[in-house]
């Protein structure tokens, strides 16, 4: 049995470190981890593959700080009935009650992942 992990963010050093820090630490053929810098991809991801874990910046769009869509993604998931684990990051550490309010299980700071 797989384990598929999605890795949402839209920087791509911070992106692929996160999926690089999965697959080093678990060294397993098992472990899928996919990765993608929009809200629309990961959509589609999770509709074919079901992750058991997803990480997913919050701020999707570095030119526009107001930006949410990786709380609305949150939200979608589990209103689609999502049930496996959300980690929501963030640089702003403000966002941590609405990300557990859009149904993230965890919240991370970016500062505190490196």
């Amino acid at each position: 049995m797989s384990l598929n992990i999605l890795v949402l963010d839209d920087h791509e050093t911070l992106h692929n470190r996160i999926a690089s820090i999965i697959s080093l630490t678990f060294k397993n053929p098992q472990i899928s981890v996919m990765s993608t810098y929009n809200q629309k991809a990961a959509k589609k991801i999770c509709s074919k593959t079901n992750p058991a874990l997803i990480i997913s910046d919050i701020n999707l769009n570095p030119t526009d700080l107001s930006n949410v869509e990786g709380l609305e993604f949150i939200t979608h998931l589990r209103q689609k009935g999502y049930t496996g684990t959300i980690i929501a990051t963030s640089t702003n550490p403000s966002f941590e009650k609405k990300a557990k309010k859009a149904g993230a299980d965890y919240f991370t700071h970016k500062r505190e992942l490196f």
